[in-house]
């Protein structure tokens, strides 16, 4: 699971009040010495007997409950939810002097979070990013544009591995969608319990976005590049066919891949456009598509990349064929793995008609 932002928490704790998150559920407040008391939403509580220190943003029940925390523990029991579902619902309200009318727009759209108690509610209270009305192709972009908003937040996991790669570049970010998947998408759909978030999630499973049997976001804790269909994809030219995720999280279980693609067969070509072939005709192909990025950041236009040692695709020949490439240089990695596959390469190039250089 991605980390969240230490930085974020803090901020959260310390700009959104335990006084604030309660009144918006309809809690009414009378002093307590240097503290404020209220009724607690927790139990049937006939004497006020929550306090918050407004000086440390801390709540306990003094009553039959006993119970306590801060401003995200607050929310977790408020709403039935998970701690990171709190903080995102949190997030949505900082900073805290402007927080108070946001944090009211989330408890009034349910009045049952009054009286929730630890109930695990069914009802999503983050808006959902998705439209569940559109066809497949635009579901899939709409996927990778939120992928991509949350790759433009400060503090994540994808821009701190971006920026150890050479890669935090504000144009490639820009053209090629990248994005960070950071396990947040599920919590603004519809739980599974619901029909409509059923529904959408077997659609994201069905086009690999989800897994069916966990329900976890297939690229979780990851990078990801979409891939786009070439003009001889017919009706996918342009569309999202295919995407690549990095994981870029720590503590993954012992054999989690590095490298995840959608299921299914290898579509699309990475940056297959105009800047693909160069004034000569040549075409650089890296093994790895963060390869290929790292080519482009460094003024290396003209590059793309195949999925792996193995995979160099009937794609990748077409749409070298398409931008009338007459060069193909080959740069795999510079290991032996790397080398026999840039030598078999090398052989189909050649006898396609092409130009071979390995790089």
């Amino acid at each position: 699971m991605p980390r969240i932002p230490s930085e974020l928490i803090e901020a959260i704790k310390r700009e959104v009040s335990c006084v604030s998150v309660l009144e918006a559920s309809g809690a009414v407040f009378a002093k307590h010495g240097a503290d404020v008391v209220c009724a607690c939403p927790f139990h049937a509580d006939r004497t006020p007997s929550l306090i918050v220190s407004e000086r440390k943003n801390l709540w306990r029940c003094h009553g039959a409950c006993g119970v306590g925390g801060d401003v995200i523990a607050l929310t977790v029991k408020l709403r039935g939810v998970s701690f990171r579902h709190a903080v995102e619902l949190l997030a949505e309200g900082l900073p805290g002097p402007a927080g108070r009318a946001g944090m009211t727009s989330f408890f009034a759209a349910d009045s049952s979070a009054r009286l929730a108690g630890p109930k695990q509610s069914s009802v999503r209270h983050l808006p959902c990013p998705l439209d569940a009305s559109v066809d497949d192709a635009r579901l899939m972009t709409q996927v990778v544009d939120y992928y991509a908003g949350r790759l433009a937040l400060s503090g994540n996991a994808g821009r701190a591995y971006l920026a150890s790669r050479g890669l935090d570049d504000a144009e490639l970010i820009r053209r090629f969608a990248l994005g960070f998947a950071d396990r947040s998408l599920g919590l603004r759909m519809p739980t599974k319990q619901r029909k409509d978030g059923a529904e959408l999630r077997g659609r994201l499973a069905n086009l690999g976005m989800f897994r069916a049997d966990s329900g976890h976001e297939h690229f979780s804790g990851s990078i990801v590049l979409p891939i786009h269909g070439a003009a001889f994809h017919g009706n996918d030219a342009g569309a999202v066919v295919g995407m690549y995720g990095r994981k870029v999280v720590e503590n993954l279980r012992a054999g989690t891949p590095k490298h995840t693609y959608l299921p299914g067969a290898h579509r699309g070509v990475w940056n297959c456009g105009p800047d693909l072939c160069d004034g000569n005709g040549a075409v650089m192909v890296c093994e790895a598509l963060l390869d290929a990025a790292s080519c482009w950041v460094a003024g290396l236009r003209n590059v793309t990349a195949a999925y792996g040692v193995n995979g160099f695709t009937a794609d990748h020949e077409r749409a070298l064929a398409e931008v009338k490439a007459r060069a193909v240089f080959i740069a795999y990695d510079g290991d032996a793995a790397g080398d026999a596959a840039a030598d078999r390469l090398a052989d189909v190039l050649i006898s396609r008609g092409f130009t071979a250089y390995r790089v």
